[in-house]
């Protein structure tokens, strides 16, 4: 499994459809940082609404880790962040005007540690 974190505008992970960060804003963000990368050979499939869909990842290429970032019913999640990564989400989510929360609704601030 693993400890999901997100970058939202929702109060709550699962409310993220109710504030929802635009694919457009994530993908002007995305184009602004050169760190940042599409992955079109990983991906996550789903069926919805009896319709499949594909989620290809934003790898984070100068982590070691390459850390892929989902971007999914308007948030975007990263699995099993270490510090770095809750870093690097905190300083995307500012440009997005959202936060970094984890699943028990906590809040991370720029030090990448919990408010």
């Amino acid at each position: 499994m693993g400890y999901e974190l997100y970058i939202t505008r929702a109060s709550s992970w699962l409310e993220t459809k109710r504030s929802p960060i635009s694919k457009e804003e994530w993908e002007k963000i995305v184009a602004e940082d050169q760190e940042l990368q599409l992955s079109t050979d990983d991906y996550y499939e789903r069926m919805q609404d009896a319709k499949r869909e594909r989620f290809h990842p934003i790898i984070w290429t100068t982590h070691p880790d390459r850390v892929p970032l989902w971007f999914i019913d308007g948030a975007i999640e990263v699995k099993n962040a270490d510090q770095s990564t809750v870093r690097k989400m905190v300083q995307l989510a500012r440009k997005l005007n959202a936060r970094v929360i984890g699943e028990a609704e906590e809040e991370y601030g720029e030090d990448g540690e919990r408010l």
